[in-house]
């Protein structure tokens, strides 16, 4: 059952309701956007899919009730201990906004919407909405030199950028990368959010993973090529890095990265959209808990950090090591911009990119980039929506030059291809 509902709630991203509302009232950018999310749904799927998107969609008052009850057993206590709102007025008003708005009621709690400030119901650009929109705009046909890390690091070597030390790719041909004593890094080839990210430290002659640990290099190849051969994934091996002195009290051996999010501008300008550091609060390696704080654009220090999750909760004081986040400034910040734009004018193809940036005492160093980038990552944190920002209406130019949309309530867009390096 969760596992439909997570599908009907992908599914409910778009009201197409909506666009009958708005009909001869004007049509915005987002909304420009949003029915080419519409459009995508609705096309290229498999009947049993396209069945349960248009279902979903026809049947969305009762979609959109179903959600919002699932939402009141799950987040309605810590919302009532925080901000005392009443049950029946938190339903109905979640109800309402569901309804009439592009919103589920995940994200109606996850923005904190029941407060009467919030507004901006379909301002952002939200996590469902995202992962239909993203994978269109950067749709190309080298996409694999971004998803592929190994093919991803040989573009970045060759072209200058600082990237981790890298000893090898374990794949099943039975070549072993050349260890040294040190701690490693290992990781899919393919792969994001830290999915199957393993640190090996070097101890006492031996290799200390998280759950096991080998005599020499030749055993611990043996264990990794093993993992390779059952799962078909394979396995990049670098050097460990090491987060820069001034942000050693924030973590305590795991690496905090900045994600930086650039786009490509209509007239081929490479900008940054979002920069904000991700914070790790337990652990060293994938799936640990994280939080966000926002980079501010003018002082270049962190705003409060907001954790991963529904519930928002906002931290000025490190929760586990009791150091403060607020106004902390971010080393090589500048320099970490610079890296982001100048690495995207290697990728040109693709209009927008989330790149994650190692700090260390040595400067930022380029560990990955994701095509489908963490929407609220770049919005939740600091309360600020993207269309609010000029990304939103240089991607509407991206679907204007892949084809002619016409839109409720619009005129017609007409336009050529997407993919050119200048935007046109």
């Amino acid at each position: 059952m969760s596992i439909f509902l997570r599908s009907v709630e992908k599914n409910t991203c778009v009201n197409p309701f909506c666009f009958v509302f708005r009909f001869g009232h004007g049509t915005t950018d987002m909304d420009r956007l949003r029915f080419f999310v519409f459009r995508k749904l609705l096309a290229g799927c498999t009947f049993k899919t396209g069945l349960l998107r248009v279902l979903t969609l026809v049947f969305r008052p009762v979609v959109v009730t179903v959600l919002s009850f699932r939402c009141l057993r799950r987040f309605y206590r810590p919302i009532k201990k925080t901000f005392g709102i009443g049950k029946v007025r938190f339903f109905f008003s979640m109800l309402w906004v569901c309804l009439t708005h592009h919103v589920t009621p995940m994200y109606y709690c996850r923005h904190q919407f029941y407060q009467k400030e919030s507004g901006d119901y379909d301002a952002y650009l939200f996590g469902n909405e995202a992962s239909v929109l993203l994978p269109q705009l950067n749709d190309d046909p080298c996409s694999d030199i971004v998803d592929d890390k190994e093919k991803f690091y040989e573009i970045c070597a060759a072209n200058g950028l600082p990237i981790p030390l890298i000893f090898g790719v374990i794949g099943t041909d039975g070549t072993a990368p050349e260890f040294l004593h040190e701690d490693i890094v290992v990781k899919p080839v393919r792969g994001s959010k830290g999915e199957g990210m393993e640190i090996w430290k070097y101890q006492n002659e031996r290799y200390i993973g998280p759950e096991e640990n080998v005599p020499d290099a030749s055993s611990l190849f043996d264990v990794l090529r093993s993992r390779v051969c059952t799962d078909g994934n394979r396995l990049i091996v670098q050097r460990r890095l090491w987060n820069h002195p001034a942000l050693v009290d924030l973590s305590k051996s795991a690496l905090i990265t900045v994600r930086i999010v650039t786009y490509r501008d209509p007239e081929g300008a490479f900008r940054v959209l979002n920069e904000c550091l991700i914070l790790p609060l337990e652990g060293e390696s994938g799936g640990i808990r994280q939080a966000v704080a926002p980079i501010l654009e003018d002082t270049g220090r962190l705003g409060v950090a907001v954790p991963y999750g529904v519930i928002r909760k906002e931290l000025a004081i490190h929760p586990v090591y009791g150091l403060p986040i607020l106004d902390v400034p971010v080393p090589f910040r500048e320099e970490s911009r610079s890296l982001a734009i100048r690495a995207h004018s290697f990728f040109p193809d693709f209009f927008s990119l989330g790149w994650d940036i190692a700090i260390t005492g040595d400067g930022p160093i380029i560990l990955e980039t994701n095509r489908v980038w963490d929407a609220e990552t770049a919005q939740r944190p600091n309360r600020r929506p993207i269309s609010q920002t000029d990304w939103i209406s240089a991607a509407v130019t991206v679907v204007r030059n892949k084809k002619s949309v016409k839109f409720a309530g619009d005129r017609s867009i007409d336009g050529g291809t997407c993919g050119s390096s200048d935007g046109s």
